[in-house]
């Protein structure tokens, strides 16, 4: 009984090797052997997540990705996190606030493999509460904190040259009298900052 079972397993896995090498999946650039259609089924079912730092944060958050290079590990992630929500990294936003205070921003971080359904990039998901309005009166502040943001991220990224961002980046100005208009009041007048 037990060699006919295993007979009829053998022949089985035989059949569909055979199919497998012959029979291929899909059309154009997306096609791939039978063989290997398990094989990449479970390397889609492998979690892009690697790592996440922080409290999960409610409905007032917002979050933004940022590609990194594949040296970004969770230590980095972790590094990222400790400065974002340091005093030395938030006192400075009130300069992006028309003088207003800002409260407190609390972050939380994710590290994802890199995956072909966002263009092969490794990229971090930061979040941040409270959310801010960057079609108003936030908008200045929005910027300004993408642009501190920006700039964690080159100098904690051990290769930064490699995620395929600018090299450099440009801090952004208010005229604040412009705040509650209609018209655009920020701007990126210069000079470039060379990221790395």
């Amino acid at each position: 009984m037990k060699k006919s079972r295993l007979f009829i397993f053998a022949t089985v896995v035989a059949v569909i090797g055979v199919a497998g090498m012959k029979a291929w999946v899909g059309s154009g650039d997306a096609r791939i052997p039978l063989l290997l259609l398990p094989v990449r089924m479970l390397y889609q079912a492998i979690p892009e997540r690697v790592a996440t730092v922080g409290q999960p944060l409610g409905e007032d958050s917002q979050a933004s990705t940022q590609p990194v290079s594949e040296r970004f590990g969770p230590q980095e992630l972790r590094k990222l996190y400790d400065v974002l929500n340091s005093d030395s990294f938030q006192s400075p936003l009130t300069n992006y606030n028309c003088g207003d205070p800002v409260p407190k921003l609390s972050f939380q971080a994710t590290l994802y493999r890199a995956s072909r359904a966002h263009a092969g990039a490794r990229r971090v998901e930061w979040r941040q509460s409270p959310a801010i309005d960057f079609a108003g009166r936030g908008r200045l502040l929005f910027f300004g904190l993408d642009y501190r943001v920006t700039k964690a991220f080159a100098s904690i990224d051990p290769d930064p040259g490699t995620t395929g961002l600018g090299r450099t980046i440009r801090e952004p100005h208010g005229d604040c009298s412009k705040r509650d208009g209609k018209e655009e009041w920020v701007t990126w007048p210069g000079p470039d900052e060379k990221l790395w």
